[in-house]
This record gives structure tokens, C-alpha cells and sequence, in this order.
């Protein structure tokens, strides 16, 4: 199974170059998108961080979502 759902929502952008049903090959760039979170404190910043990665859906390909969830849980 193949999906790919970005996190939407206030104080979060993603960019990215693939969406739902792009082919990415066996040589794709392992960064297939930049999330960015913000907001008015780094501890807001942070909640919609880990609320942007919860959300994300990403299957049919290996991800690092988990490792980055860790890291925002240990610097809040």
C-alpha cells in the first residue's frame, strides 16, 4: 500500500516535490519533504511539531518520522 498524506494547520508548512501516486524511485533524495513548524514561543513551535509528524502519513517507503518525534520529545 502506497500513501502520502502532509500534516496541514496553522503554524505548519511543508514543502515538498511529491504528492499521493508519484513514482519515487530507487534513487529518490531521502528527503522527500521539509517540514517547518512555527509559532509566537519555541515551546508552541514544538507542540505543532510533534502534532505535524502524529499527523503525517507516509507509506510504501522508509521514513525517519519516528526518530524525529523522538528528538522533539526530548528538547520540550
Amino acid at each position: 500500500m502506497y500513501r502520502y498524506i502532509e500534516p496541514q494547520g496553522e503554524g505548519i508548512r511543508c514543502d515538498s516535490g511529491v504528492r499521493e501516486g508519484s513514482e519515487i524511485s530507487v534513487y529518490y533524495d531521502p528527503m522527500i519533504c521539509k517540514l517547518v513548524t512555527y509559532g509566537s514561543t519555541r515551546d508552541e513551535a514544538i507542540v505543532r511539531g510533534k502534532a505535524a509528524l502524529d499527523s503525517y502519513v507516509i507509506q510504501g517507503v522508509s521514513h525517519n518520522i519516528p526518530l524525529l518525534r523522538d528528538i522533539l520529545s526530548e528538547v520540550n
